[in-house]
């Protein structure tokens, strides 16, 4: 049941985010597709962004994590992390600083027992080359809020971590 409407909040979001797209218009620069380590998807991220007003722009991403990256014996857990940010740039040209918030979705599935959804809050500033056709890199830090909102065999709860974490995040991509 809440694995539905999360799904339904995530479709909800990327249509919206899609009618914005067209409404804006195709400008030279607003589009960007990359690949970010560490960052928003915990290890990796393959994320999509738009420009839907000057200097704003909205994130969408994926990862996966089969069970079979994991060291230890435990390892038929799958991971399935949905990066959703909100960007805002300071700066000229083709030299920005991003500050974005945000929120990291993410399913996990095990054999032995039920899937778990969990959204845990973010916050990241980071400096971005971009360039308004060709080559987008980016580099700077997350803050792992610790607080996350989770469901579990149906039931609801809100928990909070005892640790903040600092996370290192680099991107490359190309913007269009």
């Amino acid at each position: 049941m809440y694995k539905r409407r999360i799904c339904y909040l995530i479709l909800t979001f990327l249509i919206c985010f899609h009618q914005q797209a067209k409404a804006q218009g195709d400008s030279s620069s607003s589009k960007i597709v990359y690949l970010e380590l560490f960052g928003s998807g915990d290890i990796y991220a393959v994320n999509f962004e738009y420009m839907f007003k000057q200097n704003q722009r909205l994130q969408a991403g994926v990862s996966w994590l089969p069970g079979t990256w994991q060291i230890t014996s435990d390892n038929d857990r799958n991971f399935l992390y949905f990066p959703l940010a909100y960007h805002y740039l300071i700066g000229q040209r083709n030299h920005k600083i991003d500050l974005s918030a945000g929120v990291l979705y993410k399913l996990t599935w095990h054999t032995a027992s039920p899937n778990n959804h969990n959204i845990r809050p973010e916050v990241g500033v980071s400096y971005r080359y971009q360039r308004k056709k060709g080559i987008f890199l980016k580099a700077g830090v997350n803050v792992k809020i610790p607080a996350s909102l989770s469901v579990d065999s149906d039931a609801l709860f809100f928990y909070t971590e005892r640790h903040w974490l600092l996370w290192p995040a680099v991107g490359a991509g190309w913007s269009f």
